[in-house]
């Protein structure tokens, strides 16, 4: 596919959304992002599994980007992502707090390389209270750093391997990075 808009474009307001389950799919060529949403809805479950997701070059939007909605759960899970997000940020989630509810986003056991390359950050979270687990991956050739907004969670960091990151502030043994 070749479309300059969202894989996905959640776009009716005041909606409940139950669970978006992808899996064992490839995603590209994209031009905006893999997902938007920019409307007040609720959206219970994101879930990517088993997925090839490249050549999203997000120009006008974030990879995974939720301005103004709520999702309760978002999943990135056993995935291969590379060469997208040039320059815009990877995991975008806006506060939306007045919504309810509080994300978990589980990034797990994913392979992400060459994401977010301008400097921009891979965790752009300001929902209040949000949760964020980042485990078992591999991250490699990114220019991002990991966030610079006060509200991001600190995520739990566990068995994940790190290659050409220079700006990733990646945890110490003691789980502490200059940024969180």
């Amino acid at each position: 596919n070749v479309s300059a808009d969202q894989a996905f474009n959640f776009k009716t307001a005041d909606a409940t959304y139950a669970n978006v389950i992808i899996k064992n799919s490839e995603i590209k060529n994209f031009g905006k992002g893999v997902f938007y949403v920019n409307v007040a809805c609720t959206i219970n479950e994101i879930t990517f599994k088993n997925c090839l997701i490249h050549d999203i070059e997000c120009d006008g939007g974030d990879m995974f980007d939720c301005r103004k909605g709520r999702i309760d759960n978002f999943n990135l899970l056993e995935s291969t992502i590379y060469n997208s997000a040039a320059s815009r940020d990877f995991i975008r989630m806006d506060d939306a707090s007045a919504l309810g509810g509080a994300p978990v986003i589980t990034v797990n056991k994913c392979t992400i390389d060459g994401a977010s390359n301008k400097g921009k950050r891979l965790l752009y979270v300001r929902y209040v209270g949000n949760v964020i687990n980042w485990t078992n991956n591999i991250v490699s050739n990114t220019g991002a750093v990991w966030s610079n907004q006060s509200k991001t969670g600190v995520p739990t960091f566990q068995n994940n391997v790190y290659f050409n990151c220079a700006k990733l502030n990646v945890a110490d043994v003691e789980g502490k990075t200059n940024m969180f």
